[in-house]
C-alpha cells in the first residue's frame, strides 16, 4: 500500500471518530469547568465571586433528557455558586432524536437551582424561535428573573 493510501485511510478513520465523538459521547457527558478570573479593578467586597454559567441547554434534545437536566441542576448545585447565570437558547424544535419539551417544564426543573444572589437568564435564539414571550412568562413564573 502506498504511502498516500495509508494516509488516505488514517484521515478517514480520524474523521470517523471525530464525528462519533461528536454526535454520540460529548452531548451525554456532563462536567464542570472551573475557571479563575481576574479583573482589574474588581470590587475587593466580590473578591472570591463565584458564577456558575450554564447555557445552550436545548432540553429535548437527543442527550438533553429531563434526568440530565436534572443532573444538570445537581451538578450546578453541587458547586455552591453565588450566582448562577442561565445564557439561553432552553428548547429546541423538530431535532432528529428528541422530544420536544415545554419551557414551562423546563423551568420549573430549573427552578432547583439555588444560588445566594439568585438565578439570572436572557434568552437565545431558539427560546425566540419557539415564543420568547412564552419561555419569559414560564422563567419568571418560577422566580428565574429573566433580563
Amino acid at each position: 500500500m502506498t504511502r498516500w493510501r495509508k494516509t488516505e485511510r488514517a484521515l478517514v478513520l480520524l474523521a470517523f471518530v471525530a464525528m462519533a465523538w461528536g454526535f454520540f459521547i460529548e452531548p451525554g457527558r456532563l462536567r464542570v469547568h472551573r475557571e479563575t478570573v481576574l479583573l482589574k479593578d474588581w470590587p475587593a467586597g466580590l473578591e472570591g465571586l463565584t458564577v456558575a454559567a450554564i447555557g445552550d441547554i436545548h432540553a429535548g434534545a437527543p442527550h438533553m433528557t429531563r434526568a440530565k437536566l436534572r443532573a444538570v441542576v445537581d451538578a450546578t448545585n453541587a458547586e455552591a455558586p453565588d450566582l448562577t447565570v442561565l445564557l439561553g437558547d432552553y428548547v429546541i424544535q423538530g431535532v432528529k432524536g428528541g422530544s420536544f419539551i415545554a419551557p414551562e417544564e423546563t423551568a420549573t426543573i430549573l427552578a432547583d437551582l439555588k444560588a445566594r444572589h439568585g438565578v439570572w437568564a436572557v434568552l437565545g435564539n431558539h427560546d425566540w424561535w419557539l415564543d420568547g414571550e412564552r419561555v419569559r412568562r414560564a422563567f419568571n413564573g418560577q422566580g428565574i428573573r429573566v433580563l
